[in-house]
This record gives structure tokens, sequence and C-alpha cells, in this order.
């Protein structure tokens, strides 16, 4: 018997499938022009009144009457929507209606499938309470073969789960769905979607039928598909014959070794999926004089990766502003105060709650904002001043006194500030923005325009015309911030105290141009979502991707939970995780420090001031967590015991207590991160400030540690099955056990060293069988506390041996022994080392079918 090959071509294979893949996903991605997608509504689990859901076809803002209204707020409640043709869902926008309703859905959940009854998840977000409509992108991609597909739709399925004011039904007002509905595009993403489920079915079934020992239907089915597909690559075949058919572990062994010195590229997914361990050790470096800076919240850090030095600038002491300079030598752990004063220096005032960033290239900083009180708002002319030091001469110059006439943001503080160095930008959002009086409102206007900084980064007082930065960075005109500043809030006439939010702001170095991208609330027709401008969060640069990453932050009394990408190159907004707190995902807050290493793709979000997820009280929370961006998926690393308002001397020292407005810097090189100082939130101290300064060292197994595991496994299963033969040699196993295997063992980690000493049971009782013989060499050994390996062997795919065994009239088809599932078990725990797309399906054909079925 032989198949065909899924398309119905025999010659065809997966490589072919694979290109014709790539040309669907290069047309359909986050930036392919999105058509709208007609729809009618076929089912609902109830409505109200009037308010029938066939409304949502219907965008009118203005009548209250034009939504659905769920029947009751039981659950589940939902609607289902029938494309007109099937179609590539891209987005779906949620209308409004003209103001904040308490029957606004606040979380929601979006289904998408071929079929009604069978859909998959591929959107789990929230809505605000308020007019604008919110556009959202929704999973439309699998993974197939380490390639990434696209799949058709011709139903959706929206489930509200919970409205904005608690006890009131769900209403929706308007719904568009948006997408790729071209025929030609539509039918060639079917046909694919429709032969990676085939040969995933048939893969399935494979694993299956050789799991079982089924050997006969294994190699038929292997022979009639070997044209088009393949269980596994190669080497993973070739593990299977020499652990579960010839139980030849020195042959696996030493292919495991040829893995590891052949190149790591291999193991490298396994290693990049392995948990972090922290690991902080505080640093007590001083200077010269035995002194180091003080206790302070609210300063500044930034880094000179090349050079390893750290500068710290400024703060608040729990008394007044500071204005010293510092850098920190990462090799020596040595402090040097550069100056004492900057002021003194001709560099800028005291000052706190201002950002700084540093450019690599020139080996410039720079530093803009501060913060200021409503009354020095009020009665004060408030010049926002733009300043750069020169580390290589030790010299400030006052880029602009007044950043606001001249296109840039006005006074603002506790915002984020990035710098692009090849592009020579600079990237500056959110923050509060201080709103003077109309006297010193109308000073600020007319105050003349800073003086020219005496020479540029590069060392001359012309600026490149070829290094403009933001892709047509000048044929814009630049809008008027005098006439934006008084909009920003939607009235002209304000009271004096009242308190603003700035936007998003470019500002190209080499030609000393502000540009404003996005003000504060607006989204434009390519935006994905819109972005809200804030205080206290946390913002960093991707150089590779051109993206700007904004996560958390506070708006008026609200934590933003909502984590947000800015893509520099195609001047759009969108959004990675939904605008609701939710487990899983940061907690958000106040103060969020983010870190960024490019190379891994891993963004480290340390958290500041925020609330319990349930309660309204505020707390200071002391975690870490790590976004990875090619996983698309959070994990949290760190959660500190201590209370937050214990002294930092008081502390055990082996961990910083919890702090807020602090700063934390990454050095790439060494992949190490640097905390220093904050405020510990201590209700009897409340002008207490910390000083003490830390690093982060995350560590996580590497393929050597998982090798010397697996090594370690086979050499245990091979001294079993020495001990079970029938005519064993007693001596020759106990020197096995003592050489082989002990040489594979961490004798310094208690629980390999427990494990290892509990296999001279079977030299006495060789028949024994262990406890764990229904459970898979998931985790064989717990290593030490202490030990930077944890949980290294994944979970494999299990089938208990006493299920297995049992006769016909049990309804069994076969007998497995014991030992060949050990083997099979033992098989399916090493191959988790390799990259799925090597590896057999993860999945097995007998859970795809429910109880009863």
């Amino acid at each position: 018997m032989r198949l065909s090959p899924p398309t119905g071509q025999a010659a065809q294979n997966e490589s072919i499938l694979s290109k014709e893949t790539d040309q669907d996903v290069a047309a359909i991605d986050m930036s392919s022009k999105a058509d709208v997608i007609p729809y009618s509504v076929v089912a609902w689990s109830s409505y109200s009144a009037s308010y029938h859901p066939k409304n949502i076809m219907t965008d009118d803002p203005k009548d209250q009457a034009s939504r659905w209204s769920s029947g009751n707020n039981a659950q589940p409640q939902y609607l289902i929507l029938k494309l007109e043709r099937m179609s590539v869902l891209l987005n779906i926008t949620f209308g409004k209606f003209m103001k904040s309703h308490v029957c606004n859905v606040k979380e929601f959940k979006i289904y998408c499938g071929l079929k009604p009854d069978r859909m998959v998840e591929v959107l789990h977000n929230g809505l605000r309470n308020d007019s604008e409509a919110e556009t959202f992108s929704v999973k439309h991609q699998y993974a197939f073969h380490s390639k990434k597909r696209s799949f058709p739709c011709r139903y959706v399925k929206i489930v509200p789960l919970i409205a904005w004011s608690a006890n009131f039904n769900c209403s929706i007002w308007y719904i568009q769905l948006s997408g790729i509905s071209d025929k030609t595009v539509t039918d060639r993403v079917y046909r694919d979607y429709m032969n990676s489920r085939e040969m995933q079915v048939l893969r399935l079934c494979l694993k299956h039928f050789r799991q079982r020992g089924l050997s006969k239907c294994y190699e038929t089915l292997c022979d009639a598909t070997k044209d088009f597909m393949r269980l596994e690559e190669p080497l993973i075949s070739e593990f299977y014959d020499v652990i579960v058919k010839n139980g030849d572990y020195e042959a696996a062994d030493r292919k495991l070794d040829r893995v590891v010195s052949q190149g790591r590229d291999l193991l490298q997914e396994f290693v990049s999926d392995q948990q972090y361990r922290p690991v902080w050790t505080r640093l007590y470096a001083k200077d010269r004089n035995g002194d180091t800076p003080s206790m302070r919240g609210g300063h500044q850090m930034c880094i000179d990766d090349e050079q390893g030095r750290i500068y710290l600038f400024g703060g608040w002491d729990g008394n007044k502003d500071l204005s010293d300079l510092w850098f920190y030598d990462i090799a020596s752990n040595f402090w040097t105060c550069v100056s004492s004063d900057t002021r003194k220096e001709g560099g800028p005032g005291p000052r706190s709650c201002h950002k700084m960033c540093f450019d690599s290239k020139y080996k410039q900083i720079y530093t803009f904002g501060h913060y200021v009180d409503a009354k020095s708002a009020a009665t004060n002319s408030l010049h926002p001043d733009f300043w750069r030091f020169d580390t290589r001469d030790s010299a400030w110059y006052r880029i602009s006194s007044n950043t606001f006439i001249e296109g840039g943001p006005t006074t603002i503080f506790d915002h984020q500030m990035c710098l692009d160095d090849e592009r020579q930008i600079i990237y500056v959002f959110g923050g509060k923005t201080a709103t003077p009086s109309d006297t010193a409102l109308t000073t600020l206007r007319s105050s003349p325009l800073a003086p020219s900084v005496p020479r540029s980064p590069t060392g001359s007082n012309e600026s490149s015309s070829s290094e403009i930065g933001i892709d047509q960075f000048l044929s814009e005109p630049v809008p008027d911030q005098r006439s934006l500043f008084s909009a920003a809030s939607g009235n002209v006439s304000r009271p004096t105290s009242q308190i603003v939010y700035s936007g998003l702001f470019a500002f190209d170095i080499q030609r000393r141009i502000w540009k404003q991208l996005r003000p504060d609330g607006t989204r434009k027709p390519q935006d994905k979502s819109q972005l809200i401008s804030r205080n206290g969060h946390s913002m960093v640069l991707n150089p590779a991707k051109r993206e700007l990453y904004i996560f958390g932050g506070q708006r008026n009394v609200d934590y933003l939970p909502d984590f947000i990408v800015y893509d520099i190159e195609n001047d759009m907004v969108y959004e990675l995780t939904g605008n609701f707190p939710r487990h899983g995902v940061p907690v958000p807050g106040f103060t969020i420090r983010s870190t960024l290493d490019a190379d891994l793709g891993e963004l480290y979000v340390f958290s500041g001031l925020g609330k319990d997820r349930q309660s309204t009280k505020e707390r200071v929370n002391s975690t870490l967590w790590v976004y990875s961006l090619r996983k698309g998926e959070w994990r949290n690393i760190y959660n500190s015991e201590q209370a937050s308002h214990t002294s930092a001397d008081k502390s055990p020292g082996t961990e910083p207590i919890p702090r807020y407005a602090h700063q934390v810097v990454y050095h790439p090189p060494t992949r190490r991160q640097y905390m220093f100082g904050g405020n510990p939130s201590d209700p009897d101290l409340p002008n207490l400030r910390l000083d003490d300064f830390w690093q982060l060292q995350l560590l996580r197994p590497q393929a050597e540690d998982a090798i010397r595991l697996c090594q370690f496994t086979l050499r245990k299963q091979r001294f079993k099955e020495m001990c079970q033969r029938k005519n064993c040699d007693t001596v020759q196993s106990l020197r096995y056990l003592q050489k082989k295997v002990a040489e594979k063992v961490d004798h310094s980690s208690p629980d390999e060293e427990a494990e290892f000493r509990s296999l001279t049971r079977y030299l006495f009782n060789p028949d024994q069988i262990p406890d764990d013989t229904s459970v898979p060499f998931s985790n064989p050994i717990l290593p030490a506390a202490e030990s930077p390996v944890s949980s290294i062997l994944p979970e494999a795919v299990a089938v208990s041996p006493t299920v297995l065994q049992g006769s016909d009239q049990d309804g069994l088809l076969f007998k497995v022994q014991n030992r060949e599932q050990e083997r099979v078990q033992l098989f399916e725990s090493v191959i988790q080392l390799f990259p799925e797309h090597m590896r057999e399906p993860s999945a097995n054909l007998i859970d795809m079918l429910d109880i009863g079925e």
C-alpha cells in the first residue's frame, strides 16, 4: 500500500511546501494592508430587549440602542460571526459608545476556525472604558517544522468575560473584521493548512505505532509516506535505534558527546527555554577616599558597555535634590566621583526623576527633564533644559535651555528616554508635564533659544546630511508645540495646577531638530493600538528591529498593564500583551525598570510600586520577569519574600529588599544587571532612601549540563540492565557504577548523590521494579539549590508499563515489557534536548480522543 502526498503530487516534498508557505507568510504579516471582511451574525448566547446581536454590524456611537447586550451576566455569553468568505483574519476592531458606559466589555476572548464547533483561541485582551475604538491584531499563524504558516478562518466567536461595572450585562457596540480575503491567497493558505494537518496526523500515527511496538504498521506507513514526509530527523532516529532497539547506551553516550563537539546550535533552543536562577551579589565598592554615592531615589544611571562604566547622576535623598555625578568601573569594582556638584562645573543643577541615556558611538551622556512640584509649577517659569556630557573631556554642554519652543517636550518628569547610536536619534516618551501659570507660560513661550552648542558629538560644528535618522525626518512640518501644549488636555483654559502627559518625541542629534511622533492619546490610521502617555513606565530600544518596547506605568490613579511596541521603521504602534491585568504577566506598576539583551531577544522587567492583583492596596513589589521576543511569552524569574520596609542594612544581604524609584542597567558583555538605591517605602521612615549597590547574574543550565544529566540517566539505565541479567557479574556491575556512572554525577549536589547511592539496591535485588516505573524519566535528578542546573531533563510523554501489560482478555492487543517501555521513556526524554522541528510530535494520538469516544 502507498499513500499519495497530501497535495496529490507524488513527487512533492516538504521543502516545496515550505517555499510556498513562506510566500504566503511574506504577504500576510502585521504590515500588510488588511481589507474589511464582511460578515453575518449567525449565533448568540442571549440578548436583552431590543439590543439584538445584529446591531454590532452598524457603527453608530451616538445611538445608545445600537449595540448587542447579553440577556444576563451569567457565563458563557458569546456571539458567532460567519465571514462572507474564507479569509485570514488579521485584526478585530471594537467600536464604542460616544462616552464611557457601565456595560462596556472589560475583558474578552476571540476564537476562530473553519467550523463553528472547531475553533481555537486567537486573542485574550481587554477594552478601556472610553469612547475610542480599539483595534487588536489576532493570532493568525502557527508553527510547523520551524516555519510560521498562516491559517484560514470562516467563523469568529466573541466571548465577553466581564463588564466594567460588576453585575451588569456585557454590551458590544460595533465589530469590524479585517484581513486577507483574496481568493488566490486564501486558497493557497487553505491548501497548505490542510496539507500540514494531514502530515501531522500521519506523524502522530507513526509515533503511536513505534511507541507501541507495532513495527509492521510503522514500517508500512513509513514506506508509504517517505516521498513527502518523515517522522523526525535522521539523527533522532539513530538515537531511537541505539537506545530502544539495541540498548547500546555507550553508542548513545558517544552521540551526545559528538552533538556538543560538532556545534552548540542544535541545543541552543533547549538552553534558551530553561528557567533562569537569579544570583544577587551586593557590591561594597568605594572611591579613593572611601566614599560612595549617598542614599537616593529618583536618580539616573546609564552604562558604557565597551568601557564597562556605569554613570550615576542626581536623585532625591529624602530632603533635597542632588547634583553629583559618579561612575563605577566594573572591572576594578571602584567608584569615581566625577563631580560633587555638576552645577559648579557648568552643568545641570540638582534634579530627580530626570532621564539619562548613553551614546556609545561618541561617548556622550544626554540628560533631560526633572521633577517639579505643584507649587513650583504654578509660580515659576519652567524652562525645559537639555544637556550633554562628554565623557572624553569631562565637560558639560547645554544643548537647549528651552526644548519646548524648539518643538520638543516641555518640562517633564518620570518619562523615559532611549538613544539609537547608529542613527543618532533620541526618543522621549511620556512623563508628567508641569503646567505653569498663564504668566509663566507666556515667559516660557517668549524665552530666547538656547545658545549654540560649542561642538557636535562628532567634533565639528556642521551636521552631516547623510545622518538624518528617522526616514523622512524633515519631510513633514514640525507641529507648533505651543498650541499642542494648550490642547493636550482638551481645553485651552485650565487650572494652573493641572498636570498633563507628554507624548512621543524624537530628537535628531546631528541636526538638533525635535519632532513629535505621537501626541498623547492620538493614533494614526496604521496604528493597531492607541499610544496612551503615562509616567513611571519603562522603555527600551531594540536597535536590531528598530522598535521601542513600552511597558507599564501610571496614568492618573490607574496602573497600566499594557505592553506596547512602537515600530520606528513603519511608524506604527501595536500591542504585545493586553491592557488588562492577568496572571502570567508582570503586575502593572510605577517606576518599572527594563533592560534588553538584543542578542538573546529577551526583555528583563523589574517591578516597582503597584497594587496586589486581589486588592486595591498599594505595595512595593520586588519581582523580575523575562519576556522572550522569540516565543512571545512572559516568564517569572524572581519574587522577593522580604518585607518592603526592611532596612537595607538589616536585610540578610543575599538579595535586595523591595523598592521603587531605583535604577537598573544591563551590561551585555557579561550579561549582568546592576541596581542602585531607591525608596523602600518604610512607613516609619518616609524620607529614607537606599544606597545599596547590587549585581544580578541570571544563571541557567547550559548544553554541557543537560548532556551530562542525560549521560547519567543513560548509564543508570545500563547499570540497571546489567544487574538484571540472568548471569549478572556483580563485581563488574559494581565497578561500572563506581567508575562510569559516578563520573557523570555532580557529587556536590545532595540530590544527585542520593540518587547515585540508591542505585546499589539493584545489586542486591536486580528484579526490583522501582516505585516510579509508571513515570517517565522527566526529572531523574533534582540538583542542589546552589547548582545552576535546575530540572533540566524535560518531561517525556509516558505510557505506564502497568497499563500496557495485560492479556488479550483485558482488551489489549499487545504486551510491552518494563525494560522496553523504560527505554522508550528514556529516548523521549533525551530527544527533548533537540529543536522541536527535529523531533517526533510532542502530542500523542491517543490523547486526541475524548473520554467516551
